[in-house]
């Protein structure tokens, strides 16, 4: 409004009317008084001549006018106002995983809005009035304190950020300091109330969706973890069925399935026929000569069936009423050839299968066993088809039934990758090596040494190479 020096206190602007109500001449009665009602929620500035003479509290008050003097009076609102805010603001957003190259240079943030309502009420009528706008500067200096703060706070999709940045601001608002409101425009702030609060949507459907794909993440790992706990239960207790039935896993794991019931009916009438034949069809092997009378008397060599063992997987067959011996001991995994056990045969006296032009095994007196090319040319071998040696091997003495060395022989232990462990096979070349055939133990991952006779022995010649026992070896381990 206009300012008329005559007639105006101070020049009010729409923002004053908050708490400056109006501005009044005042007019004495007929003998010279004035008579003022002040309202309970209010209090009066009394102007004479244009200087502030006193304030009025609530209630009725009356003086004398006095000689030539103008009176004026401003009603001053007290009641407690709720004045509206409304902030925006970015706030710190998710962390970047710590994995991610260059996260700890990256802050993410994600935009906010709240409604903030003020309870005030005004305290110094000087500062407020000295102000052309005193709302607007106590918006400007309410929003820049805003921004200051709430870029510390971070982002949670409950609200806590508006929660914790009221607190804030409130303090700020009333405790001393340079946005102390009553300090800076004269306004006591009472209490800071959150109205509302506006979230990140494109951030909390992004928590969202992620949070759903952990979830079925986790859903699909138990259920994983369940189906292959069942899977090693009922591949155990196929296992268990084949061992008492000498029947393959793999058959029975079909039992259920037409085609596993033709197996099985097939596998019971070549059974009838191998016991028939005198055979044990549990190892798949070729006939090989009894040189060491291991076999009993008359019994000819295996023709084994193409289920792997499970029984007995040296190719015994299953004793008769009152047999015993150490030719009917435990069971040892299966390999291709003729299988014996450390029970039965010493580690100093193993079985030989024929070779050309020499006794097998045949000792022989001083010297290396194998020469120094011949022993890096295996090793060179073995390395180059994916097979591990342990070392150089080392020349050990073989020692006759009173422990005294007769000679001595070449020693390599090999060990051959697999995905369920590392089968360790030893080979032993004695003096007369490549012309004589080594002897072999194998042990499969688990287990202990057995001695074995691959078919590749029965061929030996001074030409071949141990890889070529290690291959096949390999290639018939379950």
């Amino acid at each position: 409004m206009p300012k008329d020096e005559n007639n105006t206190i101070v020049e009010l602007d729409d923002e004053h009317n908050v708490f400056i109500l109006t501005e009044e001449q005042l007019h004495p009665n007929l003998i010279g008084f004035h008579r003022v009602q002040v309202d309970a929620t209010e209090k009066c500035l009394i102007y004479r001549d244009g200087l502030l003479f006193k304030t009025l509290g609530p209630g009725p008050h009356r003086w004398w006018n006095g000689f030539r003097h103008k009176w004026k009076k401003q009603r001053i609102n007290m009641r407690v106002e709720m004045l509206p805010f409304s902030v925006k603001g970015r706030v710190k957003g998710p962390a970047m995983p710590q994995d991610v190259p260059g996260a700890a240079a990256v802050d993410l943030a994600c935009d906010v809005t709240a409604a903030l309502d003020l309870v005030c009420r005004l305290a110094d009528i000087d500062t407020f009035l000295q102000y052309r706008n005193p709302l607007s500067v106590f918006s400007s200096s309410f929003q820049n304190m805003v921004v200051e703060l709430i870029g510390n706070l971070p982002y949670d999709q409950l609200g806590k950020w508006a929660v914790d940045l009221r607190t804030q601001i409130y303090d700020r608002l009333t405790l001393p300091g340079r946005d102390n409101a009553e300090r800076r425009v004269g306004i006591r702030v009472e209490e800071v109330f959150v109205r509302e609060f506006k979230p990140n949507t494109a951030h909390d459907r992004n928590m969202m969706a992620n949070y759903q794909l952990v979830e079925r993440v986790r859903r699909e790992v138990a259920e994983a973890e369940a189906k292959e706990q069942g899977a090693v239960k009922t591949a155990a207790s196929l296992r268990a069925q084949g061992e008492l039935l000498n029947i393959a896993p793999s058959i029975l794991a079909l039992k259920d399935t037409p085609i596993g019931i033709e197996l099985l009916k097939h596998d019971a009438s070549l059974r009838n026929m191998a016991f028939a034949a005198g055979l044990n069809p549990g190892v798949n092997i070729q006939p090989i000569r009894d040189t060491t009378g291991q076999l009993t008397s008359g019994q000819t060599g295996q023709i084994g069936y193409l289920n792997p063992p499970s029984a007995d997987p040296r190719g015994i067959p299953a004793p008769p009423p009152g047999a015993s011996g150490p030719l009917y001991n435990s069971a040892q995994p299966q390999v291709s050839g003729q299988l014996y056990d450390n029970t039965t045969l010493s580690n100093t006296s193993p079985f030989s299968p024929p070779s050309s032009g020499s006794p097998s095994g045949a000792p022989a007196s001083g010297g290396e066993p194998v020469e120094s090319a011949r022993r890096a040319r295996e090793l060179e071998a073995l390395q180059q088809q994916g097979f591990i040696p342990v070392g150089v091997g080392k020349v050990e003495p073989l020692r006759d039934q009173n422990g005294n060395p007769t000679t001595r022989e070449w020693v390599l232990m090999v060990q051959s990758p697999r995905a369920d462990g590392f089968p360790l096979i030893v080979f032993h070349c004695p003096v007369l090596y490549p012309t004589v055939a080594p002897t072999v133990q194998v042990r499969q991952a688990t287990g202990s040494l057995t001695w074995t006779v691959p078919n590749t022995l029965n061929s030996w010649q001074a030409g071949r190479l141990l890889v070529e026992i290690a291959q096949e070896i390999n290639n018939d381990l379950p």
